[in-house]
């Protein structure tokens, strides 16, 4: 024999050599399930029929012409495993300021690839693979990062894909907004007073509701501004 020893074909493929025009009788956990001919170099091979999820044991045996059976030979193990995987996403917030998008999640034992579809803000879509990590106890997580991602809306899916190739047909899917670091700017007020020297004499200046105060300059240390009755201090967001 020479085949796959994990796999989702619940109908899997065996081959294997022997004499050239022999038959081929392949038997799964010791009921024969069919026969084949060895073509003119030897080999042979059979789709085997529906098996159930698990391990199953197989093996064959040869007869030629003339009605002469060889011994058993050597049985293979072949696992049948259906079950697709899920990966976990740690949820990511809403907006961020971080420079570097920082992915990752969990995955049960068994998974070998952590598949990521990125689309990021100019609308393209890229592949890309996330590392792997063996935290012990049957406990594994992934990881990905995009250094110096661009601003703007991420959409990130997460697909996970076992060593018997299945895939989650559900991957989860998650969204973030990347946002400048620059504080925010009020924008849409009249600039209807600026001080950029320190001229302003101790006591209170009154200022209309719809006034502004800037201070390019950050001069003020001291003192305090009364804006529609209220009181503000320096260093309190005036």
């Amino acid at each position: 024999f020479d085949n796959d020893r994990l796999t989702n074909d619940e109908t899997p493929l065996v081959w294997g050599y022997g004499d050239a025009g022999a038959t081929a009788t392949v038997l799964v956990n010791d009921v024969a399930v069919g026969t084949t001919t060895a073509g003119p170099f030897g080999v042979w091979e059979m789709d085997l029929p529906t098996l159930a999820e698990g391990t199953h044991r197989v093996t064959f045996t040869l007869s030629d012409v003339a009605g002469n059976v060889s011994d058993f030979s050597p049985a293979i193990e072949i696992t049948i495993d259906t079950t697709p995987p899920e990966a976990t996403f740690t949820s990511l917030p809403v907006n961020s300021t971080a420079a570097t998008l920082e992915l990752g999640g969990e995955v049960p034992d068994g998974v070998v690839e952590v598949r990521l579809l990125l689309e990021g803000p100019d609308g393209g879509q890229n592949l890309a693979y996330a590392a792997l990590h063996d935290e012990g106890g049957g406990v594994w997580s992934w990881s990905y990062s995009i250094v110096g991602a661009a601003r703007g809306d991420w959409t990130i899916t997460a697909t996970a894909v076992d060593a018997a190739g299945n895939e989650d047909p559900t991957p989860e899917v998650q969204t973030i907004t990347l946002l400048d670091s620059a504080p925010p700017v009020l924008a849409g007020l009249a600039a209807t007073l600026d001080v950029s020297t320190p001229q302003i004499e101790a006591g209170p200046v009154l200022l209309d509701p719809d006034m502004t105060v800037t201070d390019p300059d950050g001069i003020f240390v001291s003192g305090s501004i009364v804006v529609n009755g209220v009181t503000l201090q320096a260093g309190a967001g005036w």
